[in-house]
């Protein structure tokens, strides 16, 4: 379901990248595809099955100190999204999308199947107030993993 001018409607959506066929000589997809984002976790791994390389200047030890990760974050109150979130979740988001004349329409059921987190399929986290525990944000992304063929070391690349 989609809200449409603030009324509910029941609707299809289809969710990926799609340009208009007049466009498609234009070269809009490259634009588009620039908006989507790695960041580097491991990149010994990444390096050791091909799917990226050491630039000119660059050691091992250099490149798993650059894209190391510090031990905590600097968000405070970040943690993974729990079930007793959903309502929280399902207000920020509402709020959220009622800024757009169209918009997809989540109720917790919806928020409950797409966003709860489920091992190599969704991560999702909430940043929690510390002083009032209010939720006061969230993020989620899902889990692509990738197979890697002709590799003793490993079988499965996460992206």
């Amino acid at each position: 379901m989609s809200y449409v001018r603030d009324q509910i409607v029941r609707m299809v959506q289809v969710n990926f990248l799609c340009v208009h066929k007049k466009l498609r000589s234009k070269r809009l997809a490259p634009v588009l595809i620039k908006e989507y984002w790695h960041r580097t976790l491991n990149p010994k791994k990444l390096i050791d099955v091909g799917f990226s390389r050491l630039g000119e200047r660059m050691t091992m030890s250099r490149a798993i100190k650059l894209y190391k990760l510090s031990a905590s974050t600097v968000t405070p109150g970040l943690r993974e999204l729990k079930l007793r979130d959903v309502p929280a979740i399902t207000r920020l988001l509402r709020d959220y999308l009622s800024q757009f004349v169209i918009a997809p329409y989540f109720d917790e059921n919806d928020v409950e199947h797409w966003l709860v987190p489920r091992e190599n399929v969704m991560n999702s986290y909430v940043v929690e107030s510390p002083a009032t525990h209010e939720i006061t944000d969230f993020f989620s992304f899902y889990s692509l993993p990738s197979s890697i063929l002709h590799n003793p070391n490993y079988s499965t690349l996460k992206a």
